[in-house]
């Protein structure tokens, strides 16, 4: 098993390039920890994992297919959700 590297996502963003080639060649693991988060990220090798057959690749997406397909970008998102807060906010405390 190679070396595991264990640094921030700051420093992993700045060095996405070189991990992932070091991580390809099998010569290191990442752990990636991010403030404010308790699960850290793992780089590793698909050869140190096990993965899904093709057949169970193709299941999981159709499962998750929902999920991940909420509809178009919308560049107002931001301007329509601080208007659902504004609205929901007056309902419940009786204002107009």
């Amino acid at each position: 098993m190679p070396p595991t590297l264990r640094i921030n996502a700051t420093t992993a963003r700045k060095n996405l390039y070189n991990l992932i080639d070091r991580v390809g060649r099998g010569t290191l693991r990442v752990v990636i920890h991010k403030e404010g988060t308790d699960n850290p990220v793992i780089l590793t090798s698909a050869k140190s994992i096990d993965l899904a057959s093709p057949q169970d690749q193709l299941q999981i997406a159709a499962d998750t297919e929902g999920a991940l397909s909420g509809g178009s970008y919308d560049p107002n998102e931001a301007k329509k959700a601080k208007e659902i807060f504004v609205t929901e906010y007056q309902k419940h405390h009786d204002r107009k």
